[in-house]
């Protein structure tokens, strides 16, 4: 729950309260909370954590060369390490207690298999996305998984793209829950300029 949480800082915060209101008496909002899945949502058994694996491992940027062996990986990690700046901006935790720690989760992919010539980049080379494709890139403000530097990376793929960078917010779920969130009435604008 704390590893999920870190993408949502928002998380933590509704955890409380609804631990709270348990310890009163009113447990109907943990129940929902704790349940493996909403109405209609499908099995809980349906997520795959060797998919999660394979995505994060073989899509995701990493601070080592994916072709290195292991321990030369470590060593190039390590570099990483001490090039981040700014140097304290988990203080008082080092930048390397951090990195190296369970939540960044950055060190879960280490020892992944170097890729192979049967293995697809996440875009092909020379890719080129439709040019009428209307397209809305979403991006929280605080997200630490998928910036808003890499956001503008994306929409800068789409002709048409929109992109809006959704202020006080982290990653995912973050951007749109509670729905008071400024990217609720963004999608459903979009959306409702789809027909015309």
């Amino acid at each position: 729950m704390d590893h999920a949480a870190s993408y949502a800082p928002g998380s933590f915060h509704h955890l409380n309260r609804v631990i709270r209101s348990y310890l009163r008496g009113r447990g109907g909002e943990l129940r929902e909370l704790v349940s493996p899945g909403s109405p209609n949502a499908g099995p809980a058994s349906y997520f795959s954590s060797g998919m999660y694996a394979a995505v994060v491992c073989n899509d995701y940027p990493v601070a080592w060369k994916k072709s290195s062996p292991v321990p030369k990986r470590r060593r190039q990690l390590n570099r990483a390490i001490a090039r981040f700046r700014p140097p304290d901006l988990w203080a008082p935790l080092s930048r390397r207690q951090w990195i190296l720690g369970p939540v960044s989760g950055i060190t879960d992919c280490l020892s992944w298999p170097a890729p192979t010539p049967d293995m697809e980049p996440p875009i092909p080379p020379g890719r080129k996305m439709p040019g009428r494709l209307k397209t809305l890139v979403l991006a929280g403000e605080f997200d630490s998984i998928t910036s808003a530097r890499e956001a503008r990376i994306v929409n800068s793929r789409f002709p048409r793209g929109r992109l809006y960078i959704v202020p006080n917010r982290g990653h995912a779920s973050e951007l749109y829950f509670p729905f008071t969130s400024k990217a609720t009435p963004r999608i459903r604008h979009f959306i409702r300029g789809l027909g015309g």
